[in-house]
Order: C-alpha cells, then sequence, then structure tokens
C-alpha cells in the first residue's frame, strides 16, 4: 500500500481567509492580517452588497465613521484577529452565514477587503 499525501485545501499563512463563526463573530488568518496590514488598524466598518452577496470589510482608525467594530488580537504570537459582527449579520439578514471565505482585495470598491457570502437578494 502507497502512502498519499496530504495537502490541505486553504494555507492560512499564505492565503488570506476570513472565517465566519455561528456566534457572530469572525476571524482573520494571518495571511490576512499581513496582506491587509490589519496591524495598522483599531477599527473595521462592515458593509453589505445584497446584490452580489458580497460582503466588504473597511479597516481603519478613524473613529468618526458609523458602525465601527473593534479588532481584538488573538493568540499568543498575536498573529490572528476575532471580530464581533453578530449585529451587522443580523441587521442584513444573514443570521445562517457561517464558514470558511477567501478575502479578496477591495479595489475600487471604497473597501479594504471583501468576500462573497454567496447569499444574494
Amino acid at each position: 500500500m502507497a502512502f498519499v499525501s496530504f495537502t490541505a485545501k486553504h494555507n492560512h499563512f499564505t492565503q488570506p481567509t476570513i472565517s465566519v463563526w455561528p456566534n457572530g463573530q469572525v476571524s482573520l488568518s494571518s495571511a490576512a492580517i499581513k496582506q491587509f496590514n490589519v496591524d495598522a488598524f483599531a477599527f473595521v466598518q462592515f458593509s453589505h452588497d445584497a446584490s452580489t452577496g458580497r460582503i466588504g470589510l473597511r479597516f481603519t482608525n478613524d473613529t468618526t465613521l458609523g458602525g465601527l467594530r473593534t479588532i481584538t488580537r488573538r493568540g499568543s504570537s498575536r498573529t490572528g484577529a476575532v471580530i464581533g459582527a453578530k449585529q451587522f449579520f443580523h441587521n442584513e439578514n444573514l443570521d445562517g452565514l457561517q464558514g470558511q471565505f477567501v478575502l479578496q482585495p477591495g479595489g475600487k470598491s471604497g473597501c479594504t477587503c471583501y468576500f462573497n457570502s454567496g447569499i444574494t437578494t
């Protein structure tokens, strides 16, 4: 019998991902923190495009913006980040959303990055 090596679908160290937990919290991978320079920011502002199902994240230090959520660092090496987004998901009728999603650069959208939730209205 020959051994077959395991290869992961996603590499948290090279591919920026976001995990949405059933309790409404989101977690950013270390690759996402590095690629989008999250360590330089204290807050995130969520946005939602219902027609495409995209959820945008705008990292900021501007406390005058509305709807800001605090970025909490996690882990002993502080390579991860957790953000409470339960109220945002509830307000946008996305209560059942959970799973792991790949983050894309926001480009000209005004967001730092976004992911496709797969839920459109």
